[in-house]
């Protein structure tokens, strides 16, 4: 079997390898991302696809918000906490992280949940936007969670 390209067989530095790993990841998901938003483009009305851009920006926004810098926390901290044997301060860190998510994921959705209507009219000034607003929130805490696995 032919392999093109894998990345077990570049010899460079780990930490290089690993930069390269996450950029190309980074990437398919950049690009899988601007092709979905080319199909709902083209099989949503202008008006359903502002509506739909609009919500999600909102809750990507309010997810990345909510970050508070722990995705490059949890980046850093784990490798190093396994490369140096401290099992217990890498567990200590992922419950601390993970508590924190599911509080945060609670909070977000039940206040975007109640406040989409606040929201669209008096920040959007599109009182149409409240019920997709609502929906939209449903998905933040799979945003936030998927922050956390990823």
């Amino acid at each position: 079997m032919l392999r093109l390209f894998s990345f077990s067989s570049i010899t460079i530095h780990p930490l290089a390898k690993n930069t390269l790993l996450h950029y190309t990841a980074s990437f398919v998901n950049g690009f899988s991302l601007f092709m979905v938003n080319v199909l709902l483009a083209r099989f949503f009305s202008e008006d359903n696809f502002a509506l739909f851009s609009l919500a999600t920006l909102t809750l990507v926004s309010i997810a990345e918000m909510s970050d508070f810098g722990l995705n490059g926390g949890l980046a850093r901290f784990v490798p190093f906490y396994l490369k140096q044997g401290e099992n217990r301060k890498m567990r200590q860190l992922l419950r601390m992280v993970w508590s924190w998510r599911v509080w945060m994921v609670s909070i977000l959705t039940l206040g975007g949940i109640v406040g989409s209507e606040i929201i669209s009219i008096h920040v959007f000034g599109q009182p149409l936007l409240s019920p997709y607003l609502r929906v939209s929130f449903l998905g933040l805490g799979g945003i936030i969670f998927l922050g956390f696995v990823s």
